[in-house]
């Protein structure tokens, strides 16, 4: 059951970035785009929630604690890939999103305050020779926007890689994965439509309405509500860097949606440096990723929540 769920959350992450894009195409506004996908998610999740009498959190610190993974996760993370996807291809966006694990793991170890092995060391190195060699000369559009698009992209992996392991916290404290993806996705939600309204966005820009459409209803049903309750439902049960570790496998599902769908493509050299990232994050990770397989194996636990 973790392997499924597991490659589940592989595809759908990996075409959601193409999703994106193509309701970006359609003239949806980024952040009002966002805002209404995760809002309309959250009030669905949680509606279907309470009505089927799922037990919701009565501490008010808890509801802060999903406020502020919802700001991080939601309106931080997704604002600024939303934003981004403007002015870079949706298989470079999935592709920046593979640095995740890397911090994840990072903050994991400035949390418990214990030193990085050697080999996560190398691969930290190795991930910044990848996206010099994505950014760097000869690669698709390097304009300045496009390279300030990939930079920001980049920066914002380190709130999704925070709520990865905050959300550790309230699945400690008893609180079911699809109830605190349905309060972060709400939560995350007001943040993204503030920011809309202060940017002036409506839907007088959208050009294909009904592209625009068929991308929300896709991304509110099957991106955020079986796709991130899914990946925190794998979080709960197994922990934040094991959930994480998508982002490995979902470049190369939207690169090759991507070139399907859209034509899009990468030079030689970015290619290359999307290799060389995976290859990267791998490293970094791999002592954890083998240690955790072996814990996995030796417990035969349930995987219904």
């Amino acid at each position: 059951m973790y392997v499924f769920c597991y490659v589940l959350i592989c595809l759908i992450f990996g075409t959601t970035f193409l999703a994106i894009k193509l309701g970006i195409v359609a003239g949806g506004p980024p952040l009002l785009f966002a805002g209404i996908r995760f809002g309309g998610a959250g009030v669905l999740l949680l509606g279907f929630l309470a009505w089927r009498k799922f037990e919701f959190p009565r501490q008010w610190k808890v509801y802060r604690q999903m406020f502020k993974i919802g700001l991080c996760t939601t309106t931080i993370f997704f604002g600024v890939m939303y934003w981004a996807e403007q002015y870079i291809p949706s298989n470079l966006a999935a592709l920046l999103n593979a640095g995740t694990p890397v911090l994840v793991c990072l903050l994991g170890a400035l949390q418990t305050r214990q030193k990085l092995h050697v080999t996560q060391v190398t691969g930290l190195l190795l991930g910044l020779l990848g996206v010099y060699l994505i950014v760097g000369k000869g690669t698709v559009e390097a304009s300045g926007i496009f390279l300030f698009a990939v930079v920001i992209a980049g920066l914002a992996q380190v709130f999704s890689a925070w709520g990865a392991l905050e959300t550790r916290k309230l699945f400690a404290a008893g609180v079911s994965p699809w109830v605190a993806n349905g309060f972060q996705m709400l939560f995350g939600s007001v943040g993204l439509l503030i920011a809309s309204a202060v940017r002036g966005e409506s839907f007088a820009e959208v050009t294909d309405p009904w592209g625009a459409f068929g991308s929300l209803v896709f991304l509110i049903f099957v991106g955020s509500i079986l796709g991130w309750g899914l990946y925190y439902l794998l979080t709960a049960k197994t922990n934040p860097l094991m959930a994480s570790t998508w982002s490995y496998i979902s470049p190369v599902v939207a690169m090759v949606v991507g070139a399907l769908w859209m034509g899009e493509a990468f030079t030689v050299l970015s290619a290359l440096g999307g290799v060389v990232v995976l290859v990267a994050v791998a490293i970094v990770n791999w002592v954890d990723w083998k240690k955790l397989l072996q814990e996995m194996r030796g417990k035969d636990r349930s995987f219904v929540s």
